[in-house]
């Protein structure tokens, strides 16, 4: 993928294969923490240039093994990452609101939260789904939730005392008896 900059935490940094990009160690101290290597500057792009974002250029990488089983690298191009979000302030406006950001990067979940809202000016609660989602929720005022089918049932157990708000779900088949019993009156 020969990334610019490698974000993981101190007790994964130890497991990395030898990179030629800046580490970021995301639970050091602060995100300026970065150990320099030789040629190698932040948002250099490898090259000691900076780096302008371009519609064609990739934003990021995610890897994927979609319909395959094989894992491959997918890139999402800076166009195509500003067409998505704006896309998705005008067909979700509870990004602006408060939304969960509980996905890892890893997984592409994470882009409509994020992004969505902080281009929308909404707010961004980082947590995960099984921290206690009612506490969660009840605490925060959750405006947008998205998750896969197999999250329904935990949204599911919530209860009434949490506030509604959109579920988005995808990702993944939904058939029909995981979706039983799915709560009536959710948007």
């Amino acid at each position: 993928a020969r990334p610019a900059v490698v974000v993981t935490s101190r007790a994964l940094a130890a497991g990395l294969p030898p990179v030629a990009a800046p580490v970021v160690l995301a639970d050091g101290d602060g995100l300026g923490a970065v150990p320099q290597r030789a040629g190698v500057a932040v948002g250099s792009g490898g090259n000691g240039r900076a780096v302008t974002p371009r519609p064609g250029r990739a934003a990021y990488v995610i890897y994927t093994s979609g319909s395959t089983g094989t894992p491959k690298g997918a890139v999402i191009t800076h166009g195509g990452l500003a067409n998505y979000v704006a896309w998705c302030r005008r067909a979700y406006p509870e990004v602006a609101q408060t939304g969960l950001l509980h996905a890892p990067v890893s997984f592409d979940a994470w882009v409509t939260v994020l992004f969505g809202g902080l281009a929308s000016g909404g707010r961004v609660v980082a947590g995960g789904l099984d921290d206690g989602l009612a506490g969660l929720l009840g605490g925060v005022g959750l405006a947008l939730l998205k998750i896969t089918p197999s999250h329904l049932p935990v949204r599911a157990g919530v209860g009434e005392d949490a506030p509604s708000g959109r579920v988005m779900a995808g990702g993944e088949a939904g058939p029909g008896p995981r979706l039983a019993g799915w709560p009536r009156g959710y948007p």
